[in-house]
């Protein structure tokens, strides 16, 4: 049919710019022209089409960062926090700490629910200190503080100092002593 792009399919595939999967998916070759692909698709069509890949990947059990990036692409903020909640949990548990932050970030950065959002920071602040970065940690204990002040909820119990751990090494005792004594500073 006209206007199909299968011609250009064609004309792509002959100059081996794109190829298909074993599940006669198209795969490009390129990433530039994978981004200009992407570009050119209007947002609501870039939208549904992160949201079928994060269907089709929670469907098959994919890789779980994975489908937290396409639920938030696709703009589905509270499932896009819950998937990134769950691959956290999973970075944790294979004790690689430096990627749990960052999914512990992305949970916080897109949950809806300000208590979440909260517990998530916390527990990415938490990540830090496990990655052995305690001046980090210690840098987001402050910023949890600045805004648990802010809302006027800072009282005895400081943002992460007196919560549980998710692990209780060194370097997080380092982070939160450090967090203590910043806050007190000021």
């Amino acid at each position: 049919a006209a206007g199909s792009g299968r011609d250009e399919v064609r004309a792509l595939r002959a100059v081996g710019l794109l190829g298909r999967t074993g599940d006669d998916a198209l795969d490009t070759y390129h990433d530039r022209i994978r981004e200009a692909v992407i570009a050119a698709c209007p947002a609501d069509v870039r939208r549904a089409g992160h949201r079928a890949l994060a269907l089709e990947l929670t469907a098959r059990g994919g890789d779980r960062e994975l489908v937290a990036m396409q639920w938030r692409d696709a703009g589905d903020r509270v499932a896009a926090a819950h998937a990134a909640a769950i691959a956290a949990q999973d970075a944790v548990a294979a004790r690689a700490f430096d990627r749990a932050a960052a999914l512990w970030a992305i949970a916080a950065d897109t949950a809806d629910d300000p208590a979440i959002a909260e517990a998530h920071a916390i527990a990415a602040a938490e990540a830090l200190t496990g990655a052995g970065q305690p001046r980090a940690a210690a840098a987001a204990f402050v910023q949890l503080a600045h805004q648990e002040r802010a809302a006027g909820r800072l009282g005895g119990d400081r943002v992460g100092v007196d919560r549980p751990r998710i692990h209780g090494d060194r370097a997080g005792e380092r982070g939160r002593r450090c967090a203590i004594e910043a806050i007190e500073r000021q």
